[in-house]
């Protein structure tokens, strides 16, 4: 307990260390945060064509192959967020098609006998896919007690027809032979899917990565001199909401920008530490660059994204899935063949071939989930999260269980640093002790990336894989009772460092940043 609050006490003060805004009121900000009321819809529709051809001819053959394809979709999406419940409805559909034709001739000759040869081959695809996907939260009480409920629905079917047929005539002196012959093909795939999924739990967890964000802009907005202040709570807050919002508008509007500018530089003026006149294009473009890193590729409305997801609050639940999968396959396929001698058919053969193959699969599942998410400070996340999950069907005997730990840490325009363990067990049979098929999993790793503008970057990866398996349920003996364990390490060390870098134009920027220093004894 001791080293775990030194732990703490450390911590906290690094936090305060790195980031001007005071510990007590980021973890007030971070606590109090709410998810403000908002809905979006948004549906739309493509359509695209495209079409070409060639056609080749020399003095023996000549080919002649064109190509169609087309695609259409169809994408709705539509939600309504509050702090108390959350409801979502996403349905998408696509189809796309493509046909494939060809024909070649070919034709040989000599003073005794000639050939010809004809063939035609046509492909045509279509392929659909569509998935519907609701889902509901709710929190009906002021205790932090939860209700979950989500369907998802999707398909994925294709169908080909494959043809060809050849034609090939020789005449001799002796008279005519003809082989005629042909192919077809016809296949259908089709996978179906439907998941039901509900829980109900005790705590709350929420996404405030928009104060994280908020407080960024904040300290750039006071270095440019845009604020002539720093933000009341209250004034955050509001900031905080417009930026937790900025998802939603960037979905329905393709030019987001101007919309959420407006509403940020409403909030500071309303708040009163916005300098007279608003904001300057310098301070717009300070608060647009990237937390870390060169500012190549922006975001489409001008306002950073955080590289670390910030939530807050901790919640267990009891959930219960019921998963159905159905796997399809169908074809048929035919032949033929003719030979004609002087105009009379003296042979003739064909075949067909059909077969189905079903694959359905049936699985319901149980068990307890939890989740810890703690933003220790503006530049601190600590994340945690833990799953165990078993068959609820009599046939289905497995245990699953998963867990895992992050620590992160992001100084904007200097550093980020994150941990990362995550654990894995699977029991093939929890009724049977030690079987083939149980297996665990262990990935531990730590990154580090550290950014000075303009002249070092260091880039620090290492992470460790490690997984073991007990042999193979459907296994042969004595392959069936094998052990295996595997271990990997993978680190990276990068680092570029810009010794010289500097441009010269007469009438423009400072001479003291744009010139390197002169020799001592001259201007």
């Amino acid at each position: 307990m001791i080293r775990t609050a030194m732990v703490g006490i450390v911590a906290c003060a690094l936090c305060c260390a790195a980031c001007p805004v005071p510990c007590a009121a980021a973890g007030s900000d971070f606590s109090d945060f709410r998810i403000p009321k908002n809905r979006a819809l948004l549906w739309t529709f493509g359509l695209n064509t495209r079409a070409n051809g060639n056609d080749f001819s020399a003095p023996t053959s000549q080919s002649s192959v064109g190509a169609l394809n087309g695609t259409g979709f169809t994408r709705y999406s539509w939600f309504s967020d509050s702090d108390p419940a959350f409801t979502s409805l996403h349905v998408d559909f696509q189809a796309r098609g493509s046909s494939r034709d060809q024909d070649q001739q070919n034709q040989t000759s000599t003073p005794t006998s000639s050939s010809a040869r004809t063939i035609e081959f046509s492909n045509r695809d279509m392929f659909e896919d569509w998935s519907i996907f609701a889902e509901h939260r709710r929190y009906p009480w002021a205790t932090p007690f939860a209700i979950e409920a989500s369907l998802s629905l999707s398909g994925d079917y294709s169908q080909s027809w494959i043809s060809n047929s050849s034609d090939e005539l020789y005449v001799v002196p002796a008279g005519t032979v003809e082989y005629l012959s042909g192919n077809n093909r016809e296949r259908w795939t089709y996978f179906n899917s439907a998941s039901v999924f509900a829980a109900t739990g005790w705590g709350r967890v929420r996404n405030t990565t928009g104060i994280y964000d908020a407080m960024v802009l904040e300290q750039r907005l006071r270095e440019t001199g845009a604020l002539t202040r720093p933000l009341s709570r209250g004034g955050r807050q509001r900031l905080a909401e417009v930026l937790y919002l900025r998802g939603a508008l960037d979905t329905a509007r393709e030019r987001p920008g101007r919309a959420l500018w407006r509403e940020i530089e409403r909030v500071l003026a309303e708040d009163g530490a916005l300098q007279e006149g608003g904001l300057d294009p310098y301070s717009v473009l300070r608060a647009a660059e990237p937390h870390v890193g060169a500012s190549r590729g922006l975001t489409s409305d001008g306002v950073p994204i955080s590289p670390m997801l910030r939530q807050t609050g901790a919640l267990v639940r009891l959930l219960v899935r019921d998963t159905h999968t159905n796997y399809l396959i169908r074809e048929d396929a035919g032949s033929s063949r003719q030979t004609i001698q002087d105009g009379i058919v003296v042979g003739t053969s064909s075949g067909t071939f059909s077969s189905r193959r079903s694959q359905p699969l049936d699985r319901v599942d149980g068990g307890v989930s939890g989740d810890i998410h703690i933003p220790i400070s503006p530049p601190w996340q600590f994340d945690g999260s833990g799953l165990v999950l078993t068959g609820l069907r009599k046939e289905d005997n497995y245990l699953s269980t998963d867990a895992r730990l992050s620590l992160a840490w992001l100084a904007a325009d200097r550093w980020t640093a994150s941990a990362n363990a995550a654990y894995t067990w699977h029991d093939d049979d929890r009724t049977q002790g030690a079987t083939g098929g149980d297996r665990w999993s262990w990935v531990a790793g730590l990154t580090v990336n550290w950014y000075v503008e303009d002249h070092t970057a260091i880039v620090l990866s290492v992470i460790q894989y490690q997984d073991w398996r007990r042999g193979d349920p459907g296994g042969v003996p004595p392959f069936d009772n094998f052990h295996s364990f595997g271990r990997t390490l993978d680190a990276s060390l990068g680092l570029t460092y810009r010794f010289a870098g500097w441009f010269a134009t007469p009438g423009f920027f400072p001479l003291a940043t744009a010139l390197p220093p002169a020799p001592p004894g001259q201007p």
